[in-house]
C-alpha cells in the first residue's frame, strides 16, 4: 500500500466514525476520534498476532517517513491553525 492510499483510508474511516457519533452517539467529536484511536491500535495489534506480513507492511511505511520533517514541516502548522480557533480574545486581554 502506497502511503496515500494509508492516508486516504484514515481520513475516511475518521469521516464515517465522526458521521456515526453524529447519528447514534452522541459523544463530543474529541472523544470519538479518540475511541477510533484506540480501537484502530488495538485492531493493528490483533492483526499483528495473527498476520506478521501486515506488521512488517507497517514498519516498512513508518520507517520511510522523515519524523522531524513531519511534524515541524507539515503537521505542526495545522495543529497550530486547529489550536488558534480554541483561544478566547477577551482571556487574552485578561
Amino acid at each position: 500500500m502506497e502511503l496515500f492510499l494509508i492516508f486516504s483510508i484514515l481520513i475516511t474511516l475518521a469521516a464515517f466514525c465522526s458521521y456515526l457519533n453524529i447519528k447514534f452517539l452522541k459523544l463530543p467529536s474529541r472523544i470519538s476520534l479518540m475511541m477510533l484511536g484506540v480501537l484502530a491500535a488495538a485492531g493493528m495489534i490483533v492483526t499483528g498476532f495473527f498476520s506478521s506480513g501486515f506488521t512488517e507492511m507497517i514498519r516498512e511505511k513508518l520507517t520511510l517517513i522523515d519524523f522531524s520533517e513531519f511534524l515541524l514541516g507539515i503537521l505542526l502548522s495545522f495543529l497550530l491553525f486547529a489550536g488558534c480557533h480554541h483561544v478566547s480574545i477577551p482571556d487574552l486581554k485578561k
